[in-house]
């Protein structure tokens, strides 16, 4: 934390925010076909923004006086037979702050104060998840194999935009293949994650060392195999 002076308060302010929902869910073809939807708005006073200075080694905590947050969500599960099953979401969303001004004790590293109108971080537009499963028998036993993909649109890792910290959209791929004992009490498969092996930003840090900033990525393409039992 920022010493507090006689021009400038420390004080860190609790976040308040007013929320508005509206959805539906539903259920058609005989419980076969689920589609749930809803739309929301968040409104923040006082979010909590962070900022991590590599030269004192210390998180800083200050407060964005206004913020909005709002767009829909669109959930589908379709049994398409008895051995299909495909998944679809579909995430909308619009996120910014309105009023945000860093105290000038905290160093970012830019010359900019003001982030109004700026996105907030880890925050992109449009989000879309599709799965698709198939149960294929194998005598009295079941071997399911399953694929899901995820789209997202570009977005910012930080508040002040900081290069390095930009995702560019993506797509990323699970997959798996999995044996199911007849009995159900083990299982053994393979499954590969991030098939398209794209870095995707994990986690990053407001830049104090001029306009630049940290970013770590989430796991490379990664694979292996499970086994389980059930007692």
């Amino acid at each position: 934390m920022f010493p507090a002076t006689a021009d400038a308060s420390n004080l860190v302010r609790s976040a308040t925010m007013t929320a508005y929902t509206l959805g539906f869910k539903s259920r058609f073809l005989d419980d076969r076909l689920q589609v749930n939807d809803e739309v929301f708005y968040y409104d923040y006073e006082d979010l909590l923004v962070q900022s991590f200075n590599f030269n004192t080694f210390l998180l800083t905590t200050f407060n964005a006086a206004a913020s909005r947050i709002y767009g829909n969500q669109l959930d589908v599960l379709y049994q398409v037979t008895g051995r299909d099953r495909f998944s679809l979401t579909v995430g909308y969303l619009d996120a910014q702050y309105d009023e945000f001004v860093v105290p000038d004790e905290v160093d970012i590293g830019l010359p900019r104060r003001d982030f109004g109108g700026y996105p907030l971080q880890y925050a992109p537009e449009w989000t879309v998840t599709a799965g698709y499963q198939h149960d294929f028998a194998v005598g009295a036993a079941t071997l399911r194999a399953r694929v899901e993909t995820r789209y997202e649109d570009e977005f910012w890792g930080t508040f002040a935009q900081n290069r390095g910290t930009q995702q560019p959209d993506y797509f990323k791929t699970d997959a798996s293949l999995t044996y199911f004992a007849p009995d159900d009490r083990w299982s053994v498969g393979l499954w590969v994650r991030n098939l398209e092996n794209e870095a995707v930003l994990a986690a990053t840090t407001t830049g104090q060392f001029g306009p630049y900033g940290d970013a770590f990525n989430e796991p490379p393409r990664t694979y292996g195999a499970r086994l389980t039992f059930r007692l």
